[in-house]
Order: structure tokens, then C-alpha cells, then sequence
């Protein structure tokens, strides 16, 4: 009898630990496949935002600020950049609209996107009653004189504090970039003479 019962219990002991088995696999089974499942959703949200993310950048990319290829043009081996005042030795034009800068400078754009050539001067402009210091950019080409823009306050500060008014100083155009909306502006590099030139005439 006692044998009996022994093995009626080792049966059912094999029964209860199979059914937990199998139920545990069952429920892995069901988790795994609602795991996959839900994982595709996110998948595929992720695909879009990336895909958006891409456009997006794309997007801002057709509407950033775009160098324009022009020919680089020296005057000279006895005119330097402006020493210490940029790391890319350069500066932006500054147009006043109220003064017709923007129309002026419009053919020295077009010479300069052209590669044609054209010449600039600066022109001190100690009378002007918002900055004694204020330097024109001249458009000397074929031997006008047109005012296009003046350089920018800080660069025409430096010159002054440096040096003397009879200094000779020149400019050349170093790129030309272009706008979101189309429009071109002008990044100039301020020269003045080569060290053993311009010795003379340094401030103390």
C-alpha cells in the first residue's frame, strides 16, 4: 500500500512540476510575442523621427547662409592684414541703407561674383559727428568714387589707435556670402603696409 501511494506521488509531484513548466513557458511565450509586438510601433516612430530629423536639417541647410566662390585678389607684397585685430583677418562691410549703400555696392557685387576686376579705397572720415573715426569703402573701379559702406566701428577704432591719420590703408573684398533670402554681402579684409612700412608711422 505504502508503495503504492509512493509512486502515486511521485506521479503527481511530475504532473505539477510539468504544468508549472509548461505554464511558464507559455507565459514567456505570450510575453516575448507581446514584447516583439509592441516594440514595432516604437520602431517605426523612431524611423519617422529620424526621417524628420533628416528633412528638418536638410531643410535649414537650403536656407543657411551659402559661401560664394570669388577670385581672391591681392593688391601687393607691401600691403599686410591688419595685424591682431581677427582671427580671420576679415570684417563685415557696413551698408546704412538710408545713405543708398545697398544700391551702390550692387555692381562691385556683381564684378566680384563675375570675377571681373574692380578696386577699393578707404577713406578717413574725421567729420563724421557719430564716430571721428569712421573709415569709407570706396568703389574706385574705371576711377569712380562711390561710397558702398563704411568698415565696421571696432576695426576703424583699432586703426586709429594705432596708428597716424597719414597712414596709407587699403581693402580687399575675401568673400562673398549669400543670405536665406538672396541677398549677397561682402566680408573684407583691412590692409595696411608691411611692417618695415608702416613703422613709422605706429603710435607710441
Amino acid at each position: 500500500m505504502r508503495g503504492i501511494i509512493g509512486v502515486e506521488l511521485i506521479i503527481f509531484a511530475i504532473l505539477v512540476v510539468g504544468g508549472g513548466i509548461a505554464l511558464v513557458g507559455g507565459m514567456k511565450m505570450i510575453f516575448t510575442s507581446r514584447k516583439d509586438v509592441s516594440a514595432e510601433p516604437n520602431e517605426s516612430k523612431h524611423r519617422q523621427n529620424r526621417n524628420e530629423k533628416q528633412s528638418n536639417l536638410h531643410d535649414e541647410a537650403n536656407t543657411q547662409w551659402r559661401e560664394l566662390d570669388i577670385e581672391w585678389r591681392h593688391p601687393g607684397s607691401d600691403w599686410v592684414y591688419l595685424p591682431k585685430f581677427d582671427k580671420d583677418n576679415e570684417c563685415k562691410l557696413v551698408t546704412i541703407r538710408d545713405l543708398g549703400h545697398r544700391e551702390a555696392v550692387e555692381p562691385l557685387i556683381q564684378r566680384v561674383l563675375e570675377k571681373r576686376d574692380y578696386t577699393l579705397s578707404l577713406e578717413r572720415e574725421p567729420t563724421n559727428k557719430h564716430d571721428p573715426n569712421a573709415i569709407q569703402v570706396m568703389d574706385t573701379t574705371g576711377g569712380s568714387g562711390v561710397v558702398v559702406g563704411y568698415l565696421p566701428k571696432e576695426v576703424s577704432a583699432v586703426i586709429a589707435n594705432r596708428y597716424s591719420t597719414n597712414m596709407p590703408i587699403s581693402v580687399i573684398v575675401k568673400r562673398a556670402i549669400k543670405a536665406p533670402d538672396g541677398a549677397v554681402y561682402l566680408r573684407l579684409a583691412p590692409l595696411v603696409p608691411k611692417k618695415s612700412l608702416r613703422k613709422q608711422y605706429e603710435l607710441a
